[in-house]
């Protein structure tokens, strides 16, 4: 009887029977396993996807957590992409198994450069020039600290 593997599998042995006109039968046995599954995987802690964080207070870079049931990793899961400079960053976690399949994720996230956006009185920030007068008694004062 025809056998059709379908779905993921361990290691599985299978007997055949084979005869020919002569009624002579020759017995194989056949150990097959299927693995078309990519593994699992995810980013662990770092910047969240879609978030957006001023220059200096990103998130430390991400690691990544992978798993294969059926045939086992073939490697660690790597991430690449990080980066702290003003911009829009995608860090990509990615990780392979034994039989080839690979699965990714990853998180876009942007770095948002300062922004001076007021100062109060007496300064201004429009082109305007500021001149501030000293008090001569505060001047000594501020000198003997």
């Amino acid at each position: 009887m025809d056998q059709n593997i379908t779905a993921d599998q361990v290691a599985t042995t299978y007997s055949c029977e084979a005869s020919n006109a002569d009624e002579t039968a020759d017995k194989l046995e056949v150990t097959t396993k299927r693995d078309a599954t990519a593994p699992e995987i995810s980013l662990v802690v770092g910047p969240a996807d879609g978030g957006s964080y001023y220059f200096g207070f990103v998130p430390a870079s991400p690691t990544c957590e992978a798993s294969d049931a059926s045939s086992g990793l073939d490697d660690v899961c790597s991430v690449t992409g990080y980066a702290t400079t003003v911009s829009t960053h995608t860090v990509t976690a990615s990780a392979i198994d034994v039989t080839g399949n690979i699965n990714s994720d990853s998180a876009t996230y942007e770095v948002l450069a300062w922004t001076l956006k007021d100062f109060y009185q007496p300064v201004d920030l429009n082109g305007i020039w500021n001149v501030i007068k000293g008090d001569l008694h505060c001047q000594k004062q501020c000198r003997s600290f």
